[in-house]
């Protein structure tokens, strides 16, 4: 742990153990103490790796526990908040965990021939072919009862990425579809 790490771990600790002792209910100064104990622990640990992962444990569960005294009876609003501001700055100087590399994303498989096709996407291909220029409607008009209407449009959008179908725009606006040549 390095000196500013140190010191301001040390910091925590007390401004933590000056809440404990002015805390007026019991189970409020007991909570407190458990974590000003378990600030000891982390301290007379030799391993560096692991002081550092306790040390992080121990700053999450004393987040989560001034959280909870913050509209609880019997605290001293200003330790508390000194507390808070401490536990801050303390976790401002943890050393953050390196950023997991991306993962490439692996590029989407093409359609390079008919072989490939599923039997849905044979019968769209089949029924684009048997009618050039067919809007998506007709062709879900076609496989109502057999295909959902999302179904035939994500073929359509399979097909086309696939390089089999190619979308065409008309100039009122409407999408049709007919084969690659």
């Amino acid at each position: 742990m390095d000196t500013l790490l140190r010191n301001q771990f040390l910091r925590t600790v007390l401004a933590l153990c000056r809440l404990s002792v002015r805390a007026d209910a019991d189970d409020i100064r007991e909570d407190v103490a458990g974590e000003c104990a378990d600030a000891l622990e982390i301290w007379s640990t030799s391993l560096p790796d692991i002081r550092l992962s306790l040390l992080k444990r121990w700053s999450d569960g004393v987040t989560a526990l001034l959280d909870r005294l913050q509209g609880q009876q019997g605290v001293d609003r200003a330790l508390l908040v000194r507390a808070q501001l401490m536990l801050l700055r303390l976790q401002a100087r943890l050393p953050q965990p390196a950023a997991q590399p991306k993962r490439e994303e692996k590029p989407k498989a093409t359609l390079v021939n008919e072989t490939k096709l599923s039997g849905n996407k044979t019968k769209v291909l089949e029924a684009v072919a048997a009618s050039p220029d067919i809007r998506s409607r007709d062709l879900i008009g076609q496989f109502k009862g057999s295909m959902a209407p999302r179904t035939v449009k994500r073929l359509l959008a399979e097909l086309t990425s696939g390089g089999l179908v190619a979308r065409i725009e008309n100039e009122d606006g409407n999408v049709s579809y007919r084969p690659s040549s």
